[in-house]
């Protein structure tokens, strides 16, 4: 008689740890980037500082006050207008405490169209800024597409366990049942044999 098959296990399916490999990437990448602005540093200070100062730089003009200075220029710019066109214009006009006039309101508008005509500049100076590859806000670890991916392969990878697993039970019944049915075909023909043997000696 023939012994039966030995079943041979599926081996067991191990899923990728979505949570840890998240937490591994967010922490190479937040090590990548320690590098490299560590490596910047000690190797183009001077370019470190001139950018830290830029964005600096830019921001204040952006929120802050007007610089005196700039006021002060926008105002000669706009009476020496209002000179021209009107005969007069005050540069203390926008202060309130002159007597107005089409100089003076000239100088006035005149002040206010360049202080607007500068914010549109420190805005498109600030976009600009804040738009450069070293200034962009960096992403670190895995994106929702990583993670979604990830998932996919899981649940493909346990689907193929299982179908294996499957695949390997049928086989080995199948097996089994070949088994047996040899089994009794051999025995069948065994006492067939006996029986033919006792018809001829009698």
């Amino acid at each position: 008689m023939g012994s039966s098959p030995t079943a041979v296990a599926s081996p067991v399916y191990n899923p990728v740890n979505i949570p840890q490999t998240a937490t591994d990437a967010m922490n190479a990448d937040i090590a990548g980037f320690n590098w490299s602005d560590a490596n910047t540093l000690a190797n183009y200070p001077g370019l470190v500082a001139g950018n830290t100062a830029n964005i600096q730089q830019t921001y204040n003009a952006l929120n802050g006050p007007l610089d005196s200075t700039v006021q002060n220029q926008f105002v000669s710019q706009g009476a020496s207008g209002a000179l021209g066109s009107f005969g007069g214009g005050n540069p203390m006009a926008t202060l309130g405490d002159v007597k107005s006039g089409a100089g003076s309101n000239a100088t006035a508008s005149s002040l206010a169209n360049q202080t607007m005509n500068l914010q549109d500049a420190n805005r498109t100076a600030w976009d600009t800024i804040t738009n450069q590859s070293q200034n962009l806000p960096r992403a670190a670890g895995l994106s929702g597409g990583d993670i979604a991916n990830l998932s996919i392969a899981n649940s493909g990878g346990l689907s193929a366990s299982n179908q294996a697993a499957y695949a390997g039970s049928v086989n080995q019944s199948n097996a089994s049942n070949a088994q047996s049915n040899a089994n009794t075909t051999a025995e069948a023909s065994a006492a067939a044999a006996v029986l033919a043997a006792v018809i001829a000696a009698l």
